[in-house]
């Protein structure tokens, strides 16, 4: 029998809108998750418009959670976190729990290729790697320069100027561009000279 083999794997980051249930948000939350509050008997009460809204410490927000596996991750109460989830709807975490799987989001700023610097060398005097120049290919509008269907390729002693595909991860925007006009121009040249055959 042979050793089996194992491969690395990181769990995808799961984005979620969270709020903690506080005594001055409580009863905003649970309108935002569509909640019903309840007494510590478990009935639900009418605090729209009364005048006398009990103290919210002595209630629980009931949550629409989907597939909850006991009853508490269905009650919010103060402290407790809601969470939001595109695909999941809403969960309950108390705080030490949601601080414990959690972690403030901070997006990626979106970052242009034009817009990366390279140092010329490091803090140390050391240098750095510079992102090379990346030319674009010419295309020549010439027929004449589009070899013959059989004709035997260009070497590289024979002084073609042809420049080198550039790697299409260092290309900018606007490189790409001309990259793909430059592929769709020698695709309808090609199809002109099959055309144009006898």
């Amino acid at each position: 029998m042979s050793p089996v083999t194992t491969s690395k794997f990181v769990r995808n980051p799961m984005v979620v809108d969270a709020i903690q249930v506080t005594r001055s948000n409580f009863f905003e939350v649970a309108e935002w998750c569509q909640g019903t509050v309840r007494n510590s008997e478990d009935v639900p009460i009418d605090w729209v418009g009364n005048q006398d809204v009990p103290d919210p410490s002595e209630l629980h927000i009931f949550v629409r959670v989907h597939n909850p596996k006991t009853e508490k991750q269905t009650q919010a109460r103060i402290g407790d976190w809601i969470l939001y989830m595109t695909r999941g709807g809403y969960k309950v975490y108390n705080d030490r729990a949601f601080r414990n799987q959690f972690k403030a989001h901070q997006p990626r700023p979106e970052v242009h290729p034009d817009q990366v610097q390279f140092p010329d060398g490091g803090s140390d005097g050391s240098s750095l790697p510079v992102a090379a120049e990346v030319s674009t290919p010419v295309v020549s509008d010439s027929v004449d320069d589009v070899p013959s269907p059989g004709a035997e390729p260009a070497s590289a002693d024979s002084g073609s100027t042809t420049p080198e595909e550039p790697n299409p991860i260092e290309l900018t925007e606007e490189q790409h561009r001309a990259n793909i006009e430059r592929i769709k121009s020698e695709a309808r040249q090609q199809t002109n000279l099959d055309v144009l055959k006898p």
